[in-house]
């Protein structure tokens, strides 16, 4: 009760400022354009429809007119590659919308959709552990509450992390990101190397695609050959079952708990159920 009570009142008070900070920008805003019309205001960003993404990003690929549409995309709101990426996740529209004025005021990052290698710092808006959090998490990000970014807006800089940072809902993060600041910018996790090759199944949830993020960002050799793969997730390895050198099939979750643990979980607990065998027909 007491978590919910506190987000809850944060919620309202980014809120809050979100109203004051709009007010005051849409003032700056008239002064400066001609004629009194207002300038165009940056997307909300939304950190929750991956598909939706990756079919914008296959349709900017293809063709001069999807590269002019692209061009034109990233034209809508300050975007620099240069700069550190940070990622918004489990945040309401109108916290995105004062995260967005607050990055754009204080500078210092870009804000992207999804986790990547650029990425250094993820704000939550809950508690809920997303693939992003996940992401975050393996790359040894920091992984923030949401009043980290209202109380630099009021202090007019961006604050230190270390008291925002989520241990309670996320502690494995700060592990990651201790060794992170240890080794550098050619930090990779070594999580899942032991496990040795890894087939992720087309059909599983979350998406093969970010499993297969997760298992790369934390150190595996990824595979699409069952028959080459020591752990297959979400599926039923064709060498299952054989006394030397069979794979071990598992449950999405091997990955997920292994990520929120700091460590590669054993495989007990996780094992994929075999599929019942269809009795046959009674004869009439």
């Amino acid at each position: 009760m007491k978590k919910s009570t506190k987000s809850t009142k944060s919620t309202v008070a980014a809120k809050k400022r979100a109203v004051a900070l709009g007010k005051v920008n849409a003032k700056k805003r008239v002064k400066k354009t001609s004629g009194g019309k207002p300038t165009d205001q940056p997307d909300a960003v939304s950190t929750e429809s991956p598909s939706a993404k990756q079919t914008t990003s296959t349709q900017g690929v293809v063709g001069s007119v999807g590269k002019k549409k692209k061009r034109r995309s990233n034209n809508s709101r300050p975007f620099t590659r240069d700069l550190p990426g940070l990622v918004m996740t489990s945040v309401s529209r109108g916290d995105q919308e004062l995260v967005l004025s607050v990055v754009k005021k204080l500078g210092r990052f870009t804000v992207i959709d999804m986790v990547e290698d650029t990425t250094t710092h993820v704000v939550c808006g809950r508690g809920r552990r997303t693939v992003n959090v996940l992401s975050a998490t393996v790359r040894g990000c920091w992984v923030l509450s949401l009043d980290w970014v209202c109380q630099s807006l009021e202090a007019g800089r961006w604050l230190e992390e270390e008291k925002f940072e989520m241990t309670d809902s996320f502690p494995s993060a700060k592990y990651f990101r201790e060794e992170r600041e240890e080794a550098g910018h050619l930090y990779r996790s070594s999580l899942f190397k032991e496990a040795g090759s890894v087939c992720v199944s087309p059909s599983t949830s979350p998406p093969a695609l970010q499993l297969e993020m997760l298992l790369v960002a934390g150190g595996a050799n990824v595979t699409r050959s069952m028959r080459k793969a020591d752990v297959c997730v979400g599926c039923h390895s064709p060498r299952e079952g054989l006394d030397e050198g069979g794979a071990v099939s598992v449950t999405e979750a091997w990955i997920l708990d292994s990520i929120s643990s700091h460590r590669m979980l054993s495989y007990d607990g996780y094992i994929l159920d075999k599929p019942q065998s269809r009795e046959t027909s009674p004869e009439l």
